[in-house]
């Protein structure tokens, strides 16, 4: 298992997106021809590397504010929340995060390690 995925891996155990649904957050790669397109420009090209349809509500969120957002939820473990800000921050080059969809939101922090994009990614649902 290449390193980056392991530290990323044993950083999100356990731990959960706070919403109505508490999804877990994983370790998320994007095929090996996104390594070229990356870092991406808008979030327009972020949804054709994710192979969405066009149109598809996106945002792109700034990754201090992402991890931000989530250590100020009221049950958030703000260690654990901390440590892993700090495997995406040391770890990936040109890291961008981003809000895919409306309702199910699905929520991405991603960057480049290792030859490789990969990060983070969960769901919340908002409603």
């Amino acid at each position: 298992m290449p390193e980056v995925k392991k530290m990323i891996a044993e950083a999100v155990a356990g731990l959960t997106w706070p919403s109505e649904s508490d999804e877990p957050v994983n370790y998320f790669e994007l095929p090996a021809s996104a390594r070229q397109q990356w870092p991406v420009r808008n979030a327009s090209e972020f949804l054709m590397l994710l192979g969405k349809v066009p149109g598809t509500p996106v945002k792109e969120m700034d990754v201090a504010a992402f991890f931000a957002r989530w250590r100020q939820s009221y049950d958030a473990p703000v260690e654990k929340v901390r440590a892993l800000e700090q495997v995406i921050t040391r770890s990936l080059k040109d890291a961008k995060g981003y809000c895919v969809g409306e309702v199910e939101v699905e929520l991405y922090v991603l960057g480049l390690a290792e030859g490789r994009v990969c990060g983070i990614r969960t769901m919340s649902v908002e409603t």
